[in-house]
């Protein structure tokens, strides 16, 4: 089931679709559909930089599918900085993440940037 196109918060946004190379690309990945619909969503408030509530909740959404993207932990940060966000409570949502994958070079990444800008 589709999770972003059938709610009202999201009528607002066109998905942009991955671009794998055309209609016979050499390599494509076969993502999920629920994976591949949050990435168009995902491309498509990252075109228009947009910043809010529902782009955490859409990378928390993508974090918990793919915790090793690389662009979706910096967009991430992004909004929190910019939203000016407790960055304690992120902590506390990263450790639960961080339990699962511990070897994610991604999370404790995002962990440390966190912590680092607690204490200043």
């Amino acid at each position: 089931m589709a999770k972003y196109s059938g709610s009202p918060a999201w009528e607002d946004v066109v998905p942009i679709a991955q671009d794998d190379g055309g209609p016979n690309p050499l390599a494509a990945i076969a993502y999920t559909e629920e994976y591949s619909e949050a990435m168009s969503y995902l491309r498509a408030v990252m075109a228009n930089d947009e910043k809010s509530e529902r782009v955490l909740g859409l990378t928390e959404d993508i974090i918990r599918m793919n915790p090793a993207h690389y662009t979706v932990w910096l967009y991430r940060a992004d909004n929190l900085f910019t939203l000016k966000k407790d960055l304690l409570h992120e902590l506390e949502w990263l450790n639960g993440i961080a339990l699962k994958h511990m070897k994610n070079y991604q999370i404790w990444s995002a962990f440390s940037n966190s912590r680092d800008l607690t204490k200043s």
